[in-house]
């Protein structure tokens, strides 16, 4: 057969259907592939998370916006993109910088951007790094004080 593929036995293989063809595209193993809906993850799809935010608000716009061309936080999290072990605790770490961004946004009812503003100027004060600060909010939130009023001018 001059079209079809062969192994070096001599027996036929599978034509591999091309990126145009309409049909379900076809495996190594010859067995049909599902194609992921629109707008999910694929196995191949990496989380990818910054780690050297100095300010609350580089660590804001990652998550809600995304930077350097990448999706936002949100946006993977949404779309099921699978995290490693160490995007995992990352993600834990930061998570908790942001939920007390949204927490104190509601409480006080004004734009987070004025809640990470305020959260930037109390770490440039008082020279915290990302670290520090999740330390603080952490360790705050289990000795059962209210969180970052501190925070937050009045």
């Amino acid at each position: 057969m001059l079209n079809s593929p062969s192994d070096p036995a001599g027996a036929s293989l599978p034509r591999l259907p091309t990126s145009s063809s309409a049909g379900p595209s076809v495996s190594s193993s010859g067995t049909a592939a599902t194609a992921a809906p629109p707008g999910s993850a694929t196995p191949t799809d990496k989380f990818v998370f910054e780690s050297k935010h100095s300010t609350v608000a580089q660590l804001w716009k990652e998550w809600h916006q995304g930077i350097y061309g990448r999706k936002s936080i949100v946006a993977m999290i949404r779309q099921g993109y699978k995290k490693s072990e160490g995007q995992r605790k990352l993600y834990s770490r930061r998570k908790l910088v942001m939920d007390e961004v949204a927490r104190l946004a509601a409480m006080r009812v004004e734009p987070e951007s004025d809640v990470v503003k305020a959260m930037d100027e109390y770490m440039s004060l008082h020279k915290l790094s990302m670290t520090k600060l999740q330390e603080l909010i952490k360790k705050r939130a289990q000795d059962g004080e209210e969180l970052a009023f501190w925070l937050v001018k009045d």
